[in-house]
């Protein structure tokens, strides 16, 4: 658990209002309050002078955009994805940050709704030799 600024819980408090908070985590450039709502667990961003930056929670693939369950088929056919995180930034719009792994590699690819995407984390897969089934 972290201290956060006053103008930040602030914000965080008038935004939203009904919602229970669970913690506050720090981000990039930014604190993170998860929150319950009437909308499930949430994640919402807020800049070090407390405006309001977007919001985000995990989803399951039924909710993606078809643009973006078309990339993944098109270019991550190999792939199983095992987590979506969608974020909707006041300032770009939505985005999904899509965890991903095959037997070489595991990486987190940032697609856009549009379909554009941009690797942002990539991990070669090592094989333990002397492991035994």
């Amino acid at each position: 658990e972290i201290t956060v600024p006053d103008i930040v819980q602030l914000s965080m408090e008038r935004k939203f209002r009904d919602a229970e908070l669970v913690k506050w985590s720090p981000g990039r450039d930014a604190y993170v309050a998860t929150l319950i709502t009437y909308d499930g667990r949430i994640d919402a961003y807020f800049s070090e002078e407390g405006e309001f930056r977007g919001v985000g929670k995990i989803i399951t693939e039924e909710y993606l955009p078809l643009a973006v369950k078309r990339k993944l088929a098109e270019e991550y056919a190999s792939y199983q994805v095992y987590q979506i995180y969608r974020y909707d930034c006041n300032e770009t719009g939505p985005c999904y940050y899509i965890s991903m792994k095959n037997v070489h590699k595991d990486m987190i690819v940032r697609v856009k709704s549009s379909g554009t995407c941009a690797t942002m984390k990539k991990c070669k897969i090592k094989k333990n030799k002397n492991l035994v089934v």
